[in-house]
């Protein structure tokens, strides 16, 4: 089995000084750029190793002297560099680790390997199944002669017209039309006229999107070269953004970020050679892009090698009196942080009220056989030998279903309900839904009360039908956890399927809804499915249950016996 491979640093406790530094605040997932990193650390000392894991906020430095290491931290500790995106930066000596760490299963140096590349990439089958709404490619927009001729004209590494973007950028570019002022974010400057071969490719664009544009800028991308993530700028360019890739393909990393730039989502788009990338809406305005300055890219599971690349983006000038070059930038989503919390309305009315009513519920539910049979006939219907996760399992009455082919783990947030999911005390419901006697048994026991009294003998029926069958054995034991849906405790692409039932219409905000969806396809593999069953607005007519608005307070009344004595022992009554 492959072993997990160690960072090839960690931090030390106390001040004295070393040659390495833990700096968190900044890393891969928050989008900082490998060459950003050195050029800050690198005014005080010789850099000679950065350590950016994949996915983390937290980064490591090394210098050449713990001198130099000294220097940085004393100086960047709690400051906002701008080149890092002004974000606070929070240091710590560190140390390189002995022994195996940092090296793979072939005994190479891996740490060197990925600073060699920048850091090691994210493959993009991980987020494949992230939508970024407004972001299309349309893949061959020019035939391999049509590139060919661009690369060999104007935009040859040769010509006379590349020229470095601004001060400190290490690519280069050239403008048309307009050329963009990095200095006031405004395409406000002058910049040579377009050649006939631009011309006819603008318009050629223009025709396949039924947009105008009236600035071009070409990029030069040589491997391990990239591009800050950044929103091409509000209020100077218009509601479309178009980029033309030639030459080589690259992965372009899309995050969202909410308030504190806290990281909402994440996805990593594969730019083929002479594909249009089309940027609209949500992922022209919310989401940043930007390209990791590597060499290599791990795409749908294959490492690929990066070569030049040269983009043509497209765009229209705003011009002054524009209502659009009016607008501001959208206002952040809600932060991370903020999704996780959660709101009073849930603690006061959901967890605690369930936390209450639990061996209630499990009386009412679990132990009279209540099971949707949509949410059963799904579980039934898994291949044999699959790994299926119940979200918002309660007191796990799904966890036996199938039982005998599937392997079925909850979790909710619920400690009361999930005990009896974990000891099986509510009895094998699923043993006596496995036969016609069972199912008519199951349904003398959920036979309300209303209908007992309405059928001959007040019910006699249903009770001989209860009488005849012995005493119902426990449930096995089942694995359950604690968990919150929106943020499950599980690694990508761990289950065969997922079952959530009854549990969305439990969750207050839109947001929170949003990302506990997301956690579901985020833990299901490719190829996977996921059903979601919720409480419906519309309810038929014979419903005791009618609702006006989407979201309702239902009450629930809990039977004495079944409520916990009162802090006095009183338990009722007086």
């Amino acid at each position: 089995m492959p072993r997990r491979r160690r960072h090839g640093y960690a931090k030390v406790e106390g001040d004295a000084p070393t040659a390495s530094l833990y700096v968190s605040g900044v890393g891969a997932a928050l989008g900082s750029q490998p060459g950003d990193v050195r050029a800050v650390f690198g005014e005080y000392g010789e850099v000679t190793d950065l350590e950016m894991p994949e996915d983390a906020r937290f980064l490591f430095v090394s210098f050449d002297t713990a001198a130099a290491a000294s220097a940085a931290r004393a100086a960047l500790d709690g400051q906002r560099p701008a080149a890092l995106q002004d974000r606070r930066l929070f240091i710590r000596f560190a140390a390189r680790r002995r022994g195996n760490a940092g090296e793979d299963d072939a005994g190479g140096d891996a740490t060197s390997a990925a600073a060699a590349a920048g850091h090691q990439p994210a493959c993009t089958s991980r987020t494949g199944y992230v939508e970024v709404p407004g972001l299309r490619v349309i893949d061959d927009f020019l035939s391999e002669e049509e590139e060919q001729r661009l690369l060999r004209g104007d935009l040859a590494e040769s010509s006379a017209g590349w020229a470095p973007g601004k001060q400190g950028m290490s690519r280069r570019v050239q403008h048309w039309m307009r050329s963009f002022n990095y200095d006031s974010r405004k395409a406000d400057l002058p910049a040579p006229a377009p050649p006939p071969w631009l011309l006819d490719l603008n318009r050629r664009v223009e025709a396949a999107l039924d947009e105008r544009f009236d600035q071009v800028t070409a990029n030069e991308y040589y491997p391990g070269q990239g591009i800050a993530p950044h929103v091409d700028t509000i209020g100077a360019f218009g509601d479309v953004i178009v980029s033309l890739s030639l030459g080589s393909s690259t992965v372009m990393d899309f995050r969202l970020r909410g308030l504190q730039a806290d990281l909402v989502d994440f996805k990593a788009v594969h730019l083929k050679q002479r594909s249009l990338l089309v940027l609209t809406g949500e992922a022209r305005e919310r989401w940043t892009h930007g390209i990791s300055d590597r060499r290599i890219d791990t795409i749908d599971g294959e490492v690929v090698e990066r070569g030049r690349r040269v983009s043509l983006t497209f765009r229209r000038v705003l011009e002054a009196g524009d209502a659009a070059a009016e607008k501001t930038p959208p206002s952040p989503l809600v932060s991370f942080d903020d999704v996780l919390k959660t709101p009073s309305v849930e603690r006061e009315h959901v967890r605690k009220v369930y936390s209450a009513i639990a061996p209630h519920w499990t009386h009412t539910r679990a132990r009279r056989g209540i099971l949707w049979p949509a949410a059963r006939e799904f579980l039934e219907s898994r291949p044999f030998g699959s790994l299926v996760l119940d979200v918002g399992c309660g007191d796990g009455k799904y966890l036996g279903t199938n039982n005998a082919s599937i392997v079925t783990l909850g979790v909710d947030t619920c400690l009361e309900l999930l005990e009896y999911g974990r000891t099986g005390e509510h009895g094998d419901i699923h043993a006596r839904a496995q036969t016609a006697e069972g199912r008519i048994r199951c349904d003398a026991a959920t036979t309300s009360r209303k209908r007992r009294r309405e059928s001959p003998g007040g019910g006699a029926a249903a009770a001989e039908a209860l009488e005849a069958k012995p005493a119902v054995p426990l449930v096995s034991p089942h694995e359950v956890a604690a968990g919150d849906c929106v943020a499950l405790p599980f690694r990508d692409g761990a289950f065969d399927a997922v079952i959530c039932v009854a549990v969305l219409h439990h969750i207050s905000t839109r947001e929170r809804r949003i990302a506990a969806l997301r956690e579901f396809r985020r833990c299901v593999r490719k190829g996977g499915e996921v059903m979601v069953i919720v409480w419906a607005l519309e309810q038929p007519t014979t419903s005791k249950r009618q609702f006006t608005e989407p979201d309702n307070l239902v009450s629930w009344r809990l039977q004495s016996r079944y409520a916990a004595p009162s802090p006095e022992g009183g338990g009722g009554g007086g």
